[in-house]
């Protein structure tokens, strides 16, 4: 069952392992007005997707089955856009930190 959200809303599913990238990569999209959920690995992500609709998937690109959770989103929610993400530096995380 799908959650309800306002109309105008993206939801993003930010899937990083590290969690410093993903808390900075999440903080920041948050800011910008986007609903946002997190998950460590693939596992955490499938459990999110499968109770909310989500419009974008953005796991880190060294994700382990990171695979296998692309092939899921594909054939089971074909609307969801995939956009690989690299996980940030230490330089990028201290500038979005500050």
């Amino acid at each position: 069952m799908s959650q309800t959200r306002p109309a105008g809303t993206s939801v993003l599913l930010v899937v990083d392992n590290d969690l410093l990238s993903r808390t900075v990569r999440a903080t920041e999209l948050r800011r910008e007005g986007f609903e946002v959920f997190e998950a460590s690995d693939a596992h955490e992500a499938l459990a999110v997707l499968r109770c909310t609709e989500v419009d974008i998937l953005l796991p880190d690109i060294n994700l382990d089955e990171g695979a296998m959770l692309a092939d899921w989103v594909e054939k089971r929610q074909p609307s969801t856009y995939v956009a690989w993400t690299l996980g940030l530096s230490d330089e990028q995380t201290t500038t979005l930190l500050h």
